[in-house]
């Protein structure tokens, strides 16, 4: 043992039982070279470690499956919690082993082989994917935009970044020949509380070609006062499609 600036004062290599508190006066720190186990293999319990960095490292570790942190409660004979080497986090009731999980899938991507409740909000900045079927147990609240004046004719109608699309058609109706912001799949709800009529155009020749509109049996689609229609774009025939109309 090292006390104080590499000075050696001594060497303890025999087991020894410390009754009281060991004190060091103008010292400003304990390096201690190797601690050994007394029983090979079980390692060293330490009741309490202050890190004066505040930090800890374990490096060189042969597997990627080996433990770094882990932490039970008494009478446990499993961990509840552990930390891998690389990086992924585990849990469990103390009964069994570990069954649920938390880890780096890809770059900028955390993923959980188990399930995720949520018991506050969830917010999302970009796109929430869901590769299986998606179910609400509870009410549904989808956002809507403020309300947009429309002009005579559109030939590229501006949405939002909502679903729930509010207008007001021109006082003498509203023709509409191509929407902005389209994206795969994207679906959005287009409805009127103006007193004119909103129609959409099939194929317009008036609006970019990506961004045009088809109706069905590509007749134009009238859409009357407090109307609305789903809207979807479909990425492969690069068209946005009526779904429905309520």
């Amino acid at each position: 043992m090292r006390i104080g600036f590499g000075l050696d004062v001594a060497r303890l290599n025999v087991d020894e039982t410390v009754t009281g508190l060991w004190s060091f006066t103008n010292v400003a720190g304990v390096l201690i070279d190797d601690i050994n186990p007394v029983t090979p293999a079980l390692g060293v319990l330490i009741d309490g470690v202050l890190l004066k960095a505040k930090a800890a490292f374990m490096r060189s570790l042969v597997l990627a499956t080996d433990t770094v942190l882990g932490s039970a409660v008494a009478g446990d004979g499993f961990d509840r919690f552990e930390v891998l080497a690389d990086g992924r986090q585990v849990w469990g009731d103390g009964a069994g082993a570990v069954d649920t999980n938390l880890y780096r899938d890809a770059a900028n991507v955390l993923k959980t082989d188990d399930s995720l409740e949520v018991g506050g909000a969830l917010g999302v900045a970009s796109i929430l994917t869901a590769e299986h079927d998606f179910k609400a147990t509870r009410r549904l609240f989808v956002s809507g935009s403020g309300n947009v004046a429309l002009n005579p004719v559109e030939n590229a109608a501006v949405i939002s970044s909502t679903v729930m699309q509010r207008r007001t058609s021109d006082g003498g109706g509203t023709f509409i020949n191509g929407i902005t912001g389209v994206a795969n799949d994207l679906m959005i709800y287009y409805y009127n509380i103006g007193l004119g009529s909103i129609t959409f155009v099939d194929e317009s020749v008036a609006a970019v070609t990506f961004e045009r509109v088809k109706t069905p049996n590509a007749a134009n689609y009238v859409l009357l006062q407090d109307e609305g229609v789903w809207l979807r774009y479909d990425g492969l025939s690069l068209r946005w499609r009526l779904m429905g109309v309520i």
